[in-house]
């Protein structure tokens, strides 16, 4: 045998014990994950059988959030949200959420001053087909940097949002007008929202303006608007005209307009007030001077104790 076949050979022996080898070796390897495979699978199972029943935690109700699903959600589909959520809100603002003392009492002042008051006088389903579907609750005032303050807001005649909640007292009754004010003044946005005031509203003072915030009260009378800020837009002076009239007495409404010393002034919010009297009557069969009537007794009652 020469050298060449001699290394041939040796080389065909060596091939050959690799080979055994190697198949050696992938048993070992299939066998070992064949171990593993056992092993995860009983662990799989072991754990399985281990783990505990996931459960949900029981979150009582506090007592505002019955009140709430009682008095308002159940009755009107109106939700109100307390809780702080800074993403709901102007994140340049500095603004507080309101006491947990303060939510049930002011609501209730809402409640009975207007919610009851319109159902009364104009019935639930009228009252349940417009209102606002929820309220956001702010502790603190809106402040603007241009020195005005704002206590209230309506987004898309659905959500209105209240602030300066926790200075609200029944111990000051401009408080309690305030704030009746403001919901006031947003629900009427949503009756106008729903049917339109006559386009006459608009002509009585075209003079509208977005520096209404440089104009006294007496220099807004005087041109025949309620507040200064029915000067920014006849929508606004619409329902400043509404709401101020529906928290004030017949009486008291009498004696702000004859007290405008302009004849223009005067004559242009009475006219005002006639198409206000007339719209509610018109279009939502609602005795004004009733409402009116209604409205300020609930809050001499609530701002009374």
């Amino acid at each position: 045998m020469n050298k060449n076949n001699h290394l041939c050979k040796s080389a065909q022996s060596a091939s050959s014990a690799c080979y055994q080898k190697n198949m050696k070796l992938n048993r070992i390897i299939t066998l070992l994950m064949l171990v593993v495979i056992a092993v995860s699978c009983g662990k799989k199972e072991d754990l399985a059988s281990e783990l505990p029943p996931i459960k949900t935690p029981d979150v009582q109700p506090l007592p505002q959030d019955i009140w709430i699903r009682d008095s308002l959600t159940i009755p009107y589909n109106i939700d109100v949200k307390y809780k702080w959520d800074a993403l709901e809100l102007d994140l340049y603002k500095t603004l507080v959420p309101p006491y947990e003392s303060q939510i049930v009492p002011s609501l209730k002042i809402v409640k009975k001053i207007w919610i009851d008051t319109y159902i009364e006088q104009a019935g639930a389903d009228f009252f349940k087909s417009l209102c606002p579907k929820q309220f956001l609750m702010v502790g603190s005032a809106n402040y603007e940097t241009d020195g005005t303050v704002i206590l209230g807001t309506a987004e898309a005649g659905r959500k209105v949002v209240l602030y300066n909640i926790n200075n609200l007292t029944t111990t000051k009754p401009s408080t309690v007008t305030d704030l009746m004010h403001v919901i006031e003044h947003e629900f009427t946005h949503i009756l106008h929202m729903n049917v339109r005031y006559p386009t006459e509203f608009k002509t009585l003072t075209p003079v509208y303006t977005s520096t209404w915030l440089n104009f006294t009260t007496a220099q807004a009378n005087a041109q025949g608007f309620i507040t200064p800020y029915a000067m920014n837009s006849s929508d606004e002076d619409f329902a400043e005209t509404v709401s101020k009239m529906v928290t004030m007495s017949k009486s008291d409404w009498d004696k702000t307009i004859n007290s405008i010393t302009s004849q223009t002034g005067r004559n242009a919010l009475r006219a005002k007030e006639n198409i206000v009297v007339n719209y509610f009557n018109d279009i939502y069969n609602i005795d004004f001077y009733a409402l009116q009537a209604r409205t300020v007794e609930a809050i001499n009652e609530v701002t009374s104790h």
